[in-house]
């Protein structure tokens, strides 16, 4: 699991982000100078963390099909 969280959020702060990565076994990733609103404010930052994310889990599930 990949768990993004911004830095400025007052929402949801980044604290509760992490709090759930770790619940989830997953990674935490928190922004800087974002907010509640990081997938409009920073759509780059946020698109290239999903993209290795992904990958890591097309590795993962390459590696379980080969086994």
């Amino acid at each position: 699991a990949l768990v993004v969280s911004g830095a400025d959020d007052l929402l949801c702060p980044p604290r509760c982000g992490e709090e759930l990565a770790v619940a989830l076994g997953g990674r935490f990733v928190c922004v800087p100078g974002a907010t509640h609103l990081l997938t409009l404010e920073q759509p780059a930052t946020v698109a290239n963390l999903l993209d290795a994310h992904l990958g890591t889990v097309e590795a993962m599930a390459i590696r379980t099909t080969d086994a």
